[in-house]
C-alpha cells in the first residue's frame, strides 16, 4: 500500500470516528500532491478528505482541476460537492492561523483575499498583508542591493581602465599624440569615477533606508 492510501485510510477512519478536524489535518499532512496519484489512489480517493488537505495547506479550489486531470486518464471523476466540503473545513484550519497568512503574504503569494472562510478571514487577512509589506520591503532591498553592486562593478572597472592608461601614458614607447589621446581619457575616466563615487553614496543611502524599513516591520510582526 503506497503512502498515499494509507494516509488516505487513515483520514477516512478518523473521520468516521468522530475525531476532530485537526486531527484529521495532522493524520493527512504529507499526502501526496494529487498530480501524483496512480490509478489505485485515485479509485481509493477520499474526496472531501483531499479538499481538506487543500484547503489546510492553503491551495486554492481550482486546485481540483489538477486532481481531475491526473485521474481522468484512470476513468475516475472527483466528487465535486465532497472536494468542496472537505476544501472548507481546510480552509478554516489553515486561515485560522495568522502565521499562515504573513508566511504566504512574505512569499508574495496572491488570491488569498477571497480564500478565507468569513468567520476567520479577519486576522489572517491582516496578517497576509503584512507580510505582502514584508515581501514588497525585500524586493526594494534586493533592488536597491543590485543597483549598488552595478556600480561598484563599474567603479572596479574604471580603476582598471585608469591603471592602463596611467601606464601606457609613462611607457617610453608612448608617441607624444598618444599620450595625449591618453591624457585626456583619464580625464574623462575621472570625471565618470567622481560620479560614480556620488552615484555609489546614494545607493549606499538606498539601502541602509530599504534594510531600515525592513527590519522594522520584520519587528512589527508578531506571527
Amino acid at each position: 500500500m503506497s503512502p498515499c492510501d494509507q494516509r488516505l485510510r487513515m483520514g477516512s477512519a478518523a473521520l468516521r470516528t468522530g475525531l476532530s478536524r485537526l486531527l484529521v489535518l495532522s493524520l493527512t499532512l504529507g499526502m501526496c500532491a494529487c498530480a501524483t496519484l496512480n490509478e489505485a489512489e485515485c479509485l481509493a480517493a477520499d474526496w472531501r478528505l483531499i479538499g481538506l488537505e487543500d484547503g489546510s495547506q492553503g491551495l486554492p479550489l481550482a486546485q481540483l482541476g489538477a486532481h481531475r486531470k491526473a485521474c481522468a486518464k484512470h476513468g475516475v471523476t472527483p466528487d465535486l460537492e465532497s472536494y468542496q466540503q472537505g476544501h472548507r473545513q481546510g480552509a478554516l484550519v489553515f486561515c485560522g492561523s495568522p502565521a499562515n497568512g504573513f508566511a504566504k503574504g512574505r512569499a508574495g503569494a496572491t488570491g488569498y483575499e477571497t480564500f478565507c472562510p468569513q468567520a476567520v478571514a479577519g486576522q489572517f487577512l491582516a496578517a497576509y498583508a503584512h507580510g505582502r509589506q514584508v515581501y514588497q520591503a525585500e524586493q526594494v532591498l534586493t533592488d536597491a542591493r543590485r543597483a549598488l553592486q552595478v556600480v561598484r562593478e563599474e567603479l572596479e572597472q574604471l580603476h582598471e581602465h585608469k591603471n592602463t592608461h596611467t601606464a601606457a601614458v609613462v611607457a617610453e614607447d608612448t608617441s607624444p599624440q598618444e599620450r595625449r589621446q591618453l591624457l585626456a581619457e583619464l580625464e574623462d575616466l575621472q570625471f565618470r569615477v567622481l560620479e560614480l563615487q556620488e552615484l555609489l553614496a546614494d545607493h549606499e543611502l538606498a539601502v541602509a533606508l530599504a534594510r531600515q524599513d525592513l527590519e522594522q516591520l520584520l519587528v512589527d510582526a508578531a506571527y
